[in-house]
């Protein structure tokens, strides 16, 4: 008997459940949150870009930012509200924002911020950067973000609704052209003390690939002394001509540029 009664009961249980709705998730009524998804599982999210590693010739380029909210797609496009931060030090003639409207599409759950980024004189002297903020509109709330407390604060430690662009025309030198590096004395007796200025001449004049260019072991892979030296020889030639011509190229400080002494 108490078994009948046990599976009466579960039945009637298994009953009332099945006549219980499930809860979808409304943007009406738990609104949708904006977010940029790459602080959500990056450590800092921020990006930085140098034109210090491309060549010279190249004057722009273009900085993809993935957008999402939380929700629900709609039917129609959504606006959203983006902001420069007063934070910011970069200037306007530094970046352009090349999306002609800033919209989630009906649709659709998420966007792509296309920024420009312009080389301009001022880059070469130090990192600019540009903060960027999601701001709460009609269409979505700022309420995604990290949730972790700074000890002893009642602020965030770090939001999503925020990303830092960090900008320079500034080069370090490889390791290879580094003091202790094994290599080092070979590439500064052809190449001569590195600048920015040179490395970057260097990349456009023999159309050099930055990628291989920095690697830590590029002068003991196969030719690469043998291309040190030609190239060396090479700058030093394009140099003279310049200077002859009455253009020489310059550093940042004024002077001529000049290679190793080995160059020959």
């Amino acid at each position: 008997m108490k078994k009948v009664i046990l599976s009466i009961l579960i039945l009637t249980g298994f009953l009332a459940c099945k006549k219980e709705e499930i809860a979808v998730y409304s943007n009406e009524a738990t609104g949708a949150s904006i977010y940029f998804p790459r602080q959500e599982v990056d450590s800092t999210g921020d990006i930085y870009f140098s034109f210090g590693y491309i060549k010279s010739t190249i004057t722009d380029t273009a900085v993809s930012i993935l957008i999402r909210t939380l929700g629900a797609p709609t039917p129609y496009d959504r606006p959203y509200n983006l902001k420069i931060m007063d934070s910011s030090t970069a200037t306007p003639d530094m970046y352009t924002i090349a999306n002609k409207t800033l919209a989630i599409p009906a649709g659709k759950t998420a966007d792509t911020l296309i920024i420009k980024l312009h080389r301009v004189p001022a880059l070469q002297k130090k990192s600019y950067m540009l903060n960027l903020e999601l701001h709460a509109n009609e269409h979505f709330n700022e309420n995604y973000y990290e949730n972790i407390l700074t000890p002893g604060s009642t602020k965030p430690k770090r939001y999503y609704t925020r990303m830092r662009v960090s900008i320079d025309d500034i080069a370090g030198p490889p390791d290879w052209w580094r003091q202790g590096n094994a290599a080092y004395s070979f590439a500064n007796g052809y190449f001569g003390a590195f600048s920015t200025l040179k490395f970057q001449l260097l990349l456009t004049y023999y159309n050099v690939d930055p990628l291989e260019l920095t690697a830590p072991n590029w002068p003991m892979q196969e030719g690469n002394i043998y291309r040190i030296i030609a190239w060396a020889g090479g700058l030093k030639a394009y140099l003279a001509a310049m200077q002859a011509q009455g253009t020489p190229i310059l550093e940042a400080d004024g002077t001529p540029m000049k290679m190793g002494v080995n160059a020959q």
